[in-house]
């Protein structure tokens, strides 16, 4: 139960993570959510609903919103933890050897809930 409870509180959290950071890459892009929509073929509700966390974006979202802001997948959910100095270095790219323990749990957790293919609602 207790393990359970832990996988759900971070699932939580990379969830709550995605939503601001997709936010925020949008307008440090200078686009509305029409406009994002617009590029990835989507309507503006599902944009706006990723943004509030009432709705997770499946993996061809989550890559097509990585490939749009050319942010790796890991800084979209709010994994990455290396500098951003080391990412240049990298190409912009991130080895999953960067996150830590915590963050590759996270990652896995999240992946693992895109996966099941449940669409959880969680009020705010």
């Amino acid at each position: 139960m207790k393990r359970s409870v832990i996988f759900l509180h971070e699932t939580l959290q990379t969830m709550d993570k995605t939503a601001e950071n997709i936010r925020r890459l949008r307008m440090r892009a200078g686009m509305t959510q029409q406009e994002l929509a617009d590029r990835l073929h989507l309507s503006r509700s599902s944009i706006a609903n990723y943004e509030t966390g009432s709705r997770q974006p499946g993996m061809d979202v989550i890559a097509s919103l990585s490939a749009v802001f050319q942010v790796p997948v890991a800084s979209l959910l709010g994994l990455d933890e290396s500098p951003s100095e080391e990412r240049e270095e990298q190409g912009g790219a991130l080895s999953l050897a960067a996150l830590s323990k915590e963050a590759k749990a996270s990652l896995l957790a999240f992946y693992s809930f895109l996966l099941s293919g449940e669409n959880v609602f969680v009020p705010r």
